[in-house]
């Protein structure tokens, strides 16, 4: 049987408005609440602050992965849709485009 991992310490820090301001935006960049991305900063652990512009765009890619499908069972039954495929082809693109940069 595993063991649940309890945090039952808590250490109050003090912090001035732009150490706040600071913390505040990293943390938000980072898709981690305050005391997370505090933890992580502490304890050394990799923070990735494009999280969440990382996650929109695999959204982004699920979402046309799952057009492209729809045209291909389209295609199947033998209708012609290449006007939608193009479409679909350079949304794929200007996707993998945006992970690529994150």
């Amino acid at each position: 049987m595993s063991e649940i991992r309890r945090r039952q310490h808590i250490v109050m820090v003090r912090l001035d408005d732009s150490e706040l301001a600071e913390l505040a935006e990293k943390s938000a960049s980072a898709g981690l609440s305050k005391p997370s991305y505090f933890r992580r900063s502490m304890l050394g652990r990799r923070i990735d602050h494009d999280a969440r512009s990382k996650a929109e765009a695999f959204r982004e890619l699920n979402r046309i992965g799952q057009n492209l499908n729809q045209l291909t069972r389209l295609g199947h039954l033998g209708q012609d849709n290449q006007e939608d495929i193009a479409a679909a082809l350079a949304a794929v693109r200007d996707a993998a485009a945006k992970v690529g940069e994150s």
